[in-house]
């Protein structure tokens, strides 16, 4: 869910992004600082790690978030490593519209995709 991957990550859409979406590019910089003390650690930058053999993903991304980016540069890299992934990238909605749910249909539709895809997976 519109994951964190690159602690130095300067991609357009944490300039874009910055600012009026929820989550903002200051707070993201201010949780790192205070969790990821070096950030060329593949546990602080996941998208340093090596990929191979990782289990499937879905990974979720928003149009207007920070973090957007990121995640579809790791949706490359573990597509690279030969990772089943699938993508989705909600237009029009921020960084926190997953956890609003109740009240915003996308968020809705993503709670769903993420319990079939779980359910799927679960069932083998």
């Amino acid at each position: 869910m519109y994951p964190q991957v690159d602690v130095e990550d300067d991609s357009p859409s944490m300039t874009e992004n910055a600012d009026g979406y929820v989550l903002t590019r200051e707070g993201i910089e201010w949780f790192m600082h205070h969790n990821a003390p070096d950030p060329s650690d593949w546990r602080a930058s996941p998208i340093l790690a090596d990929l191979t053999g990782v289990a499937p993903a879905l990974v979720i991304t928003t149009e207007f978030d920070p973090l957007r980016d990121q995640g579809i540069r790791y949706v490359e890299a573990l597509q690279a490593a030969g990772v089943e992934v699938r993508h989705e990238l909600y237009e029009g909605m921020p960084h926190v519209f997953f956890q609003l749910g109740s009240i915003i249909d996308a968020g809705a539709d993503a709670v769903t995709l993420v319990a079939e895809t779980a359910r799927a997976a679960l069932a083998g």
